[in-house]
Parts: C-alpha cells; sequence; structure tokens
C-alpha cells in the first residue's frame, strides 16, 4: 500500500505508532518491521510507540498486553499477553510480536515482520541526489521485500510525500506497471 501526503498530517503518528499498537490488540502476534530515512527518525517513533502501549489509558483498555521487560529497547521491543487463567494466581505469559527499527540502508538481518512499515524513505535533501535515490530504491527493491514473515500476505505500507518523479512511490508504480 503506497499513501502519499504532505508532511504535517500525522501520518507517523498514525501508521508508525499508533497502527502496530491497534494492531497489538486485535493480534498480539504480529512483528513489525519499521524504516525511516534516519535511524534517529525511526527510533523517536518507536520510543512514542513504546510509551503508548505503556501508557496508563492503553493498559486500562489492554491490561493483558505489556511490553516484555528483558526485550525492551527503542530500537526493538516485544509485546506478551498476560493470561490470567485464576484469580489470584500469577498470569501465564504469551510472547506476542515486536517492533524493530531501522533506516533505509541499515541492517534487517535476522528480523522479518508480518507488516513492513516505510514511513518517508528518504527526505527532501536526498531526493535532489540521484545516487541517494538509486540508494533508497534498491534497498526497497531488494532487501526489504526479503524480510517478510509469509512473501505472499505480509504487507508493505509506504507512507510518504512525493518529492521527485523516481522517489522511492514513483520507482515502485513505474516498476508494477511494467
Amino acid at each position: 500500500m503506497i499513501i502519499n501526503v504532505p508532511p504535517g498530517t500525522s501520518k507517523t503518528t498514525m501508521c508508525s505508532i499508533m497502527f502496530p499498537a491497534w494492531c497489538w490488540s486485535k493480534w498480539h502476534w504480529m512483528k513489525f518491521i519499521c524504516v525511516s530515512y534516519s535511524a534517529a527518525l525511526s527510533l523517536e517513533s518507536a520510543e512514542f510507540c513504546r510509551d503508548l502501549v505503556r501508557s496508563d489509558r492503553f493498559q486500562a483498555i489492554y491490561p493483558e498486553l505489556k511490553i516484555k521487560e528483558d526485550k525492551d529497547t527503542k530500537s526493538n521491543f516485544r509485546i506478551i499477553k498476560e493470561i490470567y487463567e485464576k484469580p489470584g494466581q500469577r498470569p501465564r505469559i504469551i510472547h506476542g510480536g515486536n517492533r524493530f527499527s531501522t533506516s533505509v540502508g541499515g541492517s534487517l538481518t535476522g528480523f522479518h515482520g508480518h507488516i513492513l512499515i516505510v514511513d518517508d524513505p528518504i527526505n527532501p535533501q536526498q531526493a535532489v541526489s540521484v545516487k541517494e535515490l538509486e540508494n533508497a530504491n534498491r534497498w526497497m527493491e531488494q532487501t526489504l521485500p526479503t524480510r517478510k514473515v509469509d512473501k505472499a500476505v505480509a504487507a508493505t505500507v509506504m507512507i510518504m510525500q512525493r518529492l521527485h518523479q523516481d522517489d522511492p512511490t514513483g520507482h515502485t508504480l513505474k516498476k508494477k506497471n511494467k
């Protein structure tokens, strides 16, 4: 899925921060790979997503969903689901999905996702460089698709502003129309 919207329209909030948390409320086992043009931006979105899951409001609605204590970093955190079978007993823990964050061009070796979210794969400065466009498009075409849990059904969501005719949106659409 490709979503093109201008900057300042809450695309990061909706797609990179809130969407994984909403999915976990329905399917606690879902794994996400979230990518942006820079590691710092990707980690900031991850921190906001993690804060959302930890928030009092989220916990009031979904008290069974937690972040696993020993797998709790901004770049890769895991969800667990606590099931209380009898009152007063310790919960049974079911391991759930995770959110792995990286940048375009960053390492993905060893990680797979049910949904790959690409939020701004290039920035405006990169869009004026043929080399930067080629690098981003090559990584999106050759590396990212290999990280799907099941290539037949795993989804990729790319959300960005249009910056160039051969930006990742243009490149993807041109390739699909051949």
